[in-house]
Order: structure tokens, then sequence, then C-alpha cells
């Protein structure tokens, strides 16, 4: 394995805990509208873009559902839970930037989520200090599986692929790594990996504490 410099970390799912709310807010819009919006399908469209989301939304119910009816109701229950509850960060994650900003290894965000939003959580946990590049959905013209959004921002860091570890916890996520070349770990959040895509993988971690062992052992 060459040299790690930089750690790119996908945002929703794998820094916070937030797919898994923001599947339950997309149920209970369901529940509203007497229509299933199952979790399958929801796993189909974790890394895409906002436009790409809209489109597989319409693709999928048509006009069975009027998708900026539903998103606005949507969003109003995923931020009244945020407001009242917090963002909630996943387990390790504080502890892993602690330790490299330590080590002096680059930390930067990839997510397929409009800069809005993400910024929002970065300002609602403070952390975003810790990191030195950022690209976001509304930056690229593909969200994931495409690798875009890592090599928009790995160049931002002028590091290339193969000095980076991506981190994520979606299929469309890991696609996206492994197709632009960077050493990609999973700690999967709500899905596990196909037998075939596990096998492309640098590694699957159970946490994100243990990201940090991962690393110390790359670096003996």
């Amino acid at each position: 394995m060459h040299t790690v410099t930089a750690v790119i970390f996908d945002m929703d799912g794998l820094m916070f805990d937030t797919e898994r709310l923001n599947a339950q807010c997309w149920a209970q819009v369901g529940k509203e509208l007497n229509i299933n919006i199952p979790e399958s399908f929801l796993a189909q469209l974790r890394g895409l873009t906002r436009t790409e989301y809209r489109t597989a939304f319409i693709r999928q119910f048509g006009a069975q559902l009027d998708y900026d009816h539903a998103s606005s109701r949507q969003k109003q229950l995923f931020w009244a839970c945020i407001d009242k509850g917090g963002v909630p960060i996943k387990p390790g994650l504080l502890e892993l930037l602690a330790f490299l900003h330590q080590e002096n290894i680059l930390a930067a965000m990839a997510t397929a989520s409009h800069q809005d939003r993400a910024c929002r959580y970065l300002e609602l946990t403070g952390l975003h200090p810790y990191f030195q590049s950022f690209a976001f959905g509304n930056q690229v013209l593909h969200g994931k599986p495409d690798p875009e959004l890592f090599l928009l921002v790995a160049a931002n860091l002028q590091v290339a692929p193969e000095h980076c570890i991506v981190l994520e916890d979606s299929i469309n996520g890991i696609m996206a790594g492994i197709a632009g070349g960077f050493h990609t770990v999973m700690i999967p959040d709500l899905v596990q990996p196909t037998p075939e895509l596990e096998r492309q993988l640098d590694a699957k971690l159970e946490t994100l504490h243990q990201v940090i062992l991962y690393i110390k052992a790359q670096m003996r």
C-alpha cells in the first residue's frame, strides 16, 4: 500500500448517523401519503446528487407521488429531529479526526449532499476546522458511484488517489472509491457489500475506531 497522506470521508451514514433518520422520515411521509417508500429503494439512492435523487423518485413513483411536496415534508420532519436531538455523530469520529490531526494526515469530506446541508451539519457539530478540503453534490455533475466527487476533493488536496483512503458506508460510495483508484475502506451502516464488492475493498471495518488501528498498521 502506498503511503497514506489523506483520508476522505463520506458524510451521511459514515460521519453522522443520518441515513437511518432520513429513511425513518421518508417512511413517515410514505405513511402519510399511503405510499410505500422502502429502505431497499432508498439504499439505491445513497450517494446521488440532489438532482439525481429527484429523478430517481420520479422514475420510481411517477404521478403517484408529488416529489417536491413529499421532499419538503420529509425535510421538515428531518430537521425537526435534528433541532430536537442534534446531529448524531458516529462512534469513533472525533477520535479518528484527532488522530489524523496528530499524525499530520490530511482530512477531507466528499458528500453528495448539497453544500448548504453539509455546512449546517458541520456548524452544528463544530467539526469544520478538522477538514482541509470539501466536495459537495452541487459542485459535480455526477454523484456516486461515479468517482467525480472523490477525484475533485483529491485534486483540491493535490494528493493522488493512491495516497488517499476513502471511508464509505454505502454501496454507491465504495463503488466510487474503487472506480477512482482510491484505497477504499467500508464501514457499513444500513447495508453490507456484496461478496464481489467486498473482495475489491482494501478493508471492511465495523467502526471508525478501527480505522485508527488500520492506518497505524499501514504506517509500520
